[in-house]
């Protein structure tokens, strides 16, 4: 599902600090801003209180003017303040998109068309996607990020810390932090790319001391008050600004100067709020409780919420005060107060009112923050009441209404986990959405326990709340069930889950699933032609909301059957249908990704590479557009592509891709079919060790097998790893293993696996020493093969076929087959890697000199040619030079290539990129 939080977005938090009155312009401090013309960042870093926001408002405002007056291209300034909300990183960077559309006024397609496609791209794509915008732009764009210091999200850091590696010359960022952010700083002051402007900088005058003074008291202080003013608080801002509020209220100069020197807090709740009346006292305390307020929610908050005249009253009264209110947007509907008073003000309101008092506040807040269409705030004061269960109402009446969506606003993750898990436990409906969740990663542990949770709170009455919606429930309910069913490899007890859904209607999502799933169900239970009488049927009247994709759901569920009982011809004439009417009907990519797959692994297991790249590279193409497993199985059926060819380097990119993938969306299941996909490559390289240590990450036993129809084989990786071994104890656990799966597949009719089983169990006979039981084996596989018009599958099993095979032509067996078969799997030109051609010609320790070694390590981090010669302080054209000596040497012709020869001659750390 699709998250697109643009929705989200308050827009109050894309805007700078508006003008104020008080303000003291300190342009003293704008050539500081402006030293380094071209830095890519801009650091004010300070405590709280010493006016860093309010000084590059006034600074970006004077650029802005300035700009105007000159005539000179339009300068465009984005503004985001973030809170302790913003670790996600897709939200962050949805900020900062959001803020620099506002800044230029028009949209950023590219990482816009990411956040609305129906799989969410993960955080480095959609950076990537902003910078291929901001390159795009003309005008000279700075972005403010305010508040950084909340951020305390890793991820986050490492993304702003390549964002300003690659900000283009047109861009600039400015972070405004209390502490040091965890950026390359030393790199960028070294290279002049970074202005600093820290506490001592920012420290007020004593000419902008009294400047503030004669703003916020209306006349020119004595000199000796401003000379002690300014020794005490040593130039900080807000204490200054305290101090001048205290004298504004006619208290002694003398009184103000110890009330400065105590603790701020101390200051505010005992002299501020103790200057104001008690009406004016209840006002700050209740307005403390949300982070922004208006006078709606004022009136709410005093529990008043039909004197919205008196509200507006109240803040115009704060506003006249001056105390520390600071509006959000230019019509002045919102406000909020200044981070530091906010704070204590809290703190003085619960001691106050105690803690039912204050809950009161937070549900006051959520009530009118939901009545208002506001629920993220909402659910923030729902929680801060530690009223779980209106948190929990409030989501499902949220999510509940998504589930029959391909493409949500929101993800549900990224509302469940803003719920405590146990809350999620005892609720029905949250439980549904988590176990629906589990399907995208295919994780059946998290499955089995969310089902077990619901069945336990249905079978015990008046421990949960009402159903939702009772008859949509539990088709949604036997939808999950029958798909559990199928993935434990219980096809019967999935078709009678899958009828009861049918019967009673489940969300269109859901019923599309069902759809697909109970063709493959059919097939897996040796009902094939009921299977197809039934997807080849019209809709059950409770799914006529699917009756447009009945076509797409008819195709692609034949061809899952296809594929299933290995009929290659059918399966072609299924994916051809599926892809011609997704063309004519323009379709989503989602459904283009399944035919792209069938076509392809037909194409594939026929032995036709070309065809088969041009449809896993379609699918390798739509990256987030399509599902997860058909992405996965493009990229690992590119990489099985290029072992048969011979191209290890090329083999190696995409096995990695397909790890990388697999950690980024979650779910065992991708992540075995990429460890399967590592091992066949290190097979291939010759790398024993580094295959048994992928394959050690393959467990078995997750999901059944006879059901997951995928280009690789997991199971029969790690057999392949455990026989190439060698080892008596190895070759007894690659026998045991591979019975265990064996039985499995058997009560399936999955050809391809039944062909592979029997062939890899002669493997392991052979291995064994058991020569004529492992051709027996091997006789039956190729009978199998050779009628179901299988290539692929056999010669994937690598070279511990080959001497059966061999022997197989001598007893003259297959002859016709066999010949195909060595046919497809002679010698290539390519099968000697670059790494090989390199270890033939000796000389190893002296391959790379000392600066080609350091040229090599960069370039593998993905630096460019000019990064590279600014940070070793050499020209461009030298660093050419020197990656052109690296090819030679390495004898590629490619950054990809040498960067995974040198990982294979050890010449670079394993964790190193790949490629750029």
């Amino acid at each position: 599902m699709a998250v697109n939080p643009f929705v989200l977005l308050v827009p109050t938090k894309l805007r700078p600090p508006q003008r104020l009155e008080a303000w003291v312009e300190r342009t003293r401090l704008f050539p500081s801003v402006e030293a380094l013309p071209d830095a890519k960042l801009v650091l004010v870093v300070a405590p709280a209180g010493f006016g860093k926001s309010t000084l590059v408002a006034q600074w970006l405002y004077h650029q802005e003017a300035q700009a105007t007056r000159d005539a000179h291209a339009r300068s465009r300034f984005a503004w985001v303040t973030l809170d302790e909300y913003d670790q996600a990183s897709e939200r962050f960077l949805a900020l900062v998109a959001g803020a620099i559309e506002e800044a230029i006024e028009q949209p950023l397609t590219t990482i816009r068309d990411l956040f609305t496609a129906p799989k969410l791209p993960p955080p480095y794509v959609l950076l990537q996607a902003l910078l291929v915008d901001l390159n795009t732009l003309t005008d000279q764009v700075t972005l403010v990020l305010d508040d950084y210091h909340m951020l305390t999200s890793e991820p986050i850091h490492q993304a702003v810390a390549y964002f300003v590696r690659h900000l283009p010359p047109s861009c600039r960022l400015v972070v405004i932090s209390r502490t040091d952010p965890p950026l390359s700083l030393a790199r960028l002051r070294a290279e002049q790319q970074l202005v600093e402007l820290r506490a001592d900088a920012l420290r007020f005058t004593p000419a902008e001391t009294t400047a503030l003074l004669t703003n916020l008291q209306g006349a020119p202080p004595p000199s000796p008050y401003v000379d002690a003013l300014q020794e005490q608080t040593d130039g900080w801002a807000i204490a200054v600004q305290l101090a001048a509020l205290a004298q504004r209220d006619s208290m002694a100069s003398a009184q103000s100067f110890s009330v400065v020197t105590r603790q701020i807090a101390e200051y505010l709740a005992d002299e501020v709020l103790a200057h104001q009346p008690a009406e004016m006292q209840q006002t700050l305390l209740a307005l403390a409780v949300p982070e922004r307020f208006c006078a709606g929610l004022c009136a709410a908050l005093l529990g008043t919420p039909e004197a919205i005249y008196a509200a507006e009253g109240r803040l115009q009264t704060l506003l006249l005060a001056n105390l520390f209110v600071i509006p959000l947007d230019e019509a002045h509907q919102w406000y909020r107060f200044h981070h530091l008073f906010r704070d204590l003000l809290v703190r003085y309101a619960q001691s106050q009112y105690g803690e039912t008092q204050f809950a009161l506040l937070h549900q006051r807040a959520a009530d009118w923050f939901q009545a208002q269409g506001f629920d993220e705030e909402a659910l923030r004061h729902l929680l801060a009441a530690g009223n779980e269960d209106g948190a929990a109402r409030l989501i499902e009446q949220l999510l509940m209404p998504t589930m029959g969506q391909d493409v949500l606003p929101t993800s549900p993750d990224y509302w469940l986990q803003r719920l405590p898990s146990h809350v999620i436990d005892r609720r029905p409906g949250l439980t549904l959405i988590a176990a629906r969740l589990a399907i995208f990663g295919r994780d059946l542990l998290q499955l089995q326990r969310r089902l077990a949770q619901i069945d336990q709170l249905l079978a015990t009455p008046g421990t949960h709340d009402p159903l939702p919606s009772t008859e949509r429930f539990q088709a949604d309910l036997a939808a999950l069930r029958g798909i559990l069913a199928l993935w434990e490899g219980d096809a019967t007890k999935a078709i009678r889950s899958f009828e009861v859904a049918l019967k009673l209607g489940p969300t269109p999502a859901l019923g599309t699933q069902v759809l697909l799933a109970l063709g493959l169900a059919y097939a897996g239970a040796n009902r094939f032609a009921e299977g197809v009488a039934l997807l080849e049927a019209d809709l059950p009247a409770t799914l006529a909301a699917l009756r447009p994709q009945q076509p797409l759901c008819r195709a692609t569920g034949l061809c899952w059957m296809a594929h299933l009982i290995g009929d290659l011809s059918a399966q072609q004439d299924y994916a051809q249908q599926l892809y011609d009417f997704v063309v004519s009907n323009q379709s989503s990519d989602f459904w283009l990704g399944y035919a792209a797959y069938s076509l392809g692994m037909v194409a594939y297991e026929r032995n036709d590479l070309a065809a088969a790249e041009a449809q896993f590279q379609m699918l390798a193409r739509r990256k987030y557009k399509v599902s997860y497993p058909g992405y996965s199985n493009g990229v690992i059926g590119l990489a099985l592509i290029a072992l048969a060819r011979g191209s290890l380097a090329e083999a190696e990119v995409f096995a990695q891709e397909a790890l990388v993938f697999a950690n980024e969306v979650g779910g065992v299941f991708l992540r075995h079919q990429a460890l399967s996909c590592a091992v066949q490559v290190a097979l291939a390289r010759g790398d024993v060790a580094s295959a048994l240590c992928s394959a050690a990450g393959i467990a078995v036993d997750h999901l059944h097998p006879g059901f997951m129809l995928s280009v690789s084989i997991p199971c029969l990786s790690k057999v392949q790893a455990l026989v190439a071994a060698g080892d008596l104890v190895s070759l007894r656990q690659a026998d045991l293993l591979l019975a265990s799966w064996f039985a499995k597949v058997a009560q399936v009719p999955q050809t391809r696996l039944q062909i592979s089983g029997l062939a890899m169990q002669a493997v392991v006979r052979h291995a064994q020493g058991q020569t004529e039981q492992a051709l027996t084996l091997l006789e039956q596989a190729l009978q199998r093969a050779s009628a179901a018009g299988f290539v692929r599958t056999l010669l994937d099993l690598g070279s511990g076929l080959r001497p059966l095979l061999d022997a197989l032509r001598e007893r003259g067996l297959a002859r016709p087959y066999l010949q195909q078969l060595f046919a497809t799997s002679g010698s290539h030109p390519d099968e000697t890697t670059p790494a090989t051609r390199v270890l033939a010609r000796g000389s190893l320790p002296e391959l790379l000199t000392t600066r080609e070694a350091e040229i090599l390590g960069l370039l593998a981090l993905r630096w460019s040619d000019k990064e590279i010669a600014r940070h070793l302080v050499i020209a461009p054209n030298t660093v050419r030079k020197h990656t052109t000596t690296i090819y030679d040497k390495l004898g590629v012709h490619s950054r990809r290539e040498a960067v995974m020869t040198a990982h294979a001659l050890g010449l670079l750390a394993l964790d190193a990129p790949a490629t750029r």
